[in-house]
């Protein structure tokens, strides 16, 4: 009997102890040294043990919050009294950056472009202290302590979380035949580091499982914004950032990634990015997309060219072909009037923000879209000013299969300017878009958009794509230049 009631004490013990026990909550944060609170009051900073008694929640509830500035709080809450007295938590903070209205800043279009870390080699940067007491310093070895790729992916994935359209840095590929690409990038943003400081220490305070290494990573960055349209640097401003790092060892405590988000973090916050979007102007407004719906523009017709040998017609040509240079890549193109009008295929300047075009004398002058159709993949760009030497116009429909054909072009890079192509008219190719002409000279991407020449130095077409695969060479196709003429709404008279 006595046994008996021994026991039932001891059961009695156990539940009621719940009742009026303490709680020990430790908790453990990436970041280090986050702000820990109890139903809103302040316990400490990560890592840190805190406890509490059921009798103290608020409305029948414990919250348990980790809050750092630029991330997420945590929350946990505790809507039931805990099973176990001992509670544990790792949380990783997410970052918080700004989220702005998507309308506003949806059609400027943002990219990172690169971290710049110029610091001269052997600059003191930090000290490293170990368990002992005993001092290292630390000195700049060079750019190779930050990494490239990494920085990119992290700056535009937080971009695109702020709200900003980020399609990611990437060349146009001129021979490509899906033509609903994304807009190249308005705005090139770019951060150099001015000043960066990194300490790592052994702590002899409690770290719970948490590691008694710590190390502190401080950046300050200087954030310029390029205009692509402009070429200009439009916005510049510097912040600053802080990563903190626990550990079991003293290595892997730089956390140079965490500083940058931070400053990154203090960079979208201060909403001067956004103010500039928001402003910004069209960069290079065209007329129209669709060919029915363009105005005619009438040019002068052109004298063939004194009969003489291929070489002569080619030097007198080349003065007429041109490099078209863009933020997303180069092109060619022919000039067609005295004042300055501009055939090439319209993927050339698709969706990029500025346009030049490279004369064979080396001059370089700035053009504009007059016009364009996109299906038909052709362009009307202007260059300012008169007395260019143009092309005369030839007429497709005569060509003969077999009739030797030149192109002149940029191929591959800007520095093969005015590289000539020759082949042969292979074929009539009737495609979705309509009737191309085939040729089997050797063009590259960059020849895109430059003229179909025949012998008496007349434009036959314009060079849009050529066919790749395995085992597939020679084959490029060329809308015919009275096509293009059509969708563009261009008329010639006399000469």
């Amino acid at each position: 009997m006595e046994k008996q009631r021994a026991t039932i004490f001891s059961l009695g013990i156990l539940l009621w102890a719940p009742l009026s026990a303490q709680f020990k909550a430790t908790i453990r944060s990436t970041p280090d040294s986050a702000v820990v609170r109890l139903n809103g009051s302040e316990r400490g900073h990560t890592p840190c043990a805190t406890t509490f008694f059921w009798r103290n929640a608020q409305e029948g509830r414990i919250v348990i919050e980790v809050s750092a500035p630029g991330y997420r709080t945590w929350r946990d809450t505790l809507d039931r009294k805990p099973r176990s007295l001992d509670l544990s938590y790792t949380v990783h903070l997410e970052r918080d950056p700004p989220k702005y209205d998507v309308e506003l800043v949806a059609t400027p279009v943002v990219a990172f472009d690169k971290l710049l870390a110029d610091l001269p080699v052997g600059k003191e940067i930090g000290r490293a202290v170990d368990k002992d007491g005993k001092v290292a310093t630390m000195e700049w070895d060079g750019p190779a302590r930050f990494g490239e790729a990494a920085f990119g992916r992290r700056c535009e994935e937080m971009l695109l979380h702020a709200g900003f359209k980020v399609p990611g840095m990437r060349k146009a590929k001129l021979f490509e035949n899906d033509q609903d690409r994304p807009a190249l990038p308005r705005y090139s943003l770019g951060a150099k580091v001015v000043d960066y400081h990194t300490d790592q220490h052994y702590s002899k305070d409690k770290h719970y499982g948490d590691g008694p290494h710590v190390g502190i990573t401080r950046l300050r960055l200087q954030w310029q914004v390029l205009d692509r349209s402009t070429g200009q640097t439009v916005l510049s401003e510097e912040t600053e950032g802080t990563a903190r790092e626990r550990s079991w060892s003293s290595s892997g405590l730089v956390d140079n990634i965490g500083a940058f988000e931070d400053a990154l973090v203090a960079f979208l916050n201060a909403g001067k990015l956004h103010q500039l979007l928001k402003a910004a102007p069209p960069a290079a407004p065209s007329t129209s997309t669709s060919g029915d719906a363009l105005p005619e523009t009438v040019i002068p017709g052109v004298a063939l060219l004194p009969s003489g040998s291929l070489s002569d017609m080619i030097g007198a040509a080349e003065h007429s072909c041109l490099t078209i240079i863009t933020d997303g890549g180069h092109g060619s193109g022919a000039i067609i009037s005295a004042e300055g009008h501009v055939l090439s295929a319209y993927h050339v300047v698709d969706g990029v923000n500025r346009i030049e075009v490279l004369f064979a004398d080396g001059l370089k002058q700035e053009a504009k879209v007059v016009s364009y159709d996109e299906v038909s993949d052709v362009v009307l760009l202007d260059i300012s000013g008169s007395g260019f030497k143009p092309m005369p116009i030839g007429v497709p429909g005569k060509l003969r299969l077999g009739e030797e054909l030149v192109t002149i072009g940029t191929p591959a890079e800007v520095v093969l300017g005015q590289s000539v192509a020759k082949g042969i008219l292979s074929g009539r190719r009737s495609l979705d878009e309509g009737v191309f002409l085939q040729t089997d000279m050797s063009v590259s991407p960059g020849n895109s958009g430059g003229p179909l020449i025949n012998l008496a130095g007349e434009i036959v077409g314009i060079v849009q794509r050529k066919v790749v695969g395995d085992a597939v060479e020679g084959i490029a196709l060329a809308i015919p230049i009275d096509k293009a003429m059509e969708k563009l709404r261009l008329r010639v008279t006399g000469p």
